[in-house]
């Protein structure tokens, strides 16, 4: 479930929203 994970960091900051990204797109749901 990537959306839970993208949506989680966008709570802490925006910072952690491009890593989170970069994180996603790495796995390659």
């Amino acid at each position: 479930m990537p959306l839970v994970s993208v949506i989680i960091p966008v709570y802490n900051g925006e910072k952690t929203i491009v890593e989170t990204i970069f994180s996603v797109l790495n796995q390659s749901f």
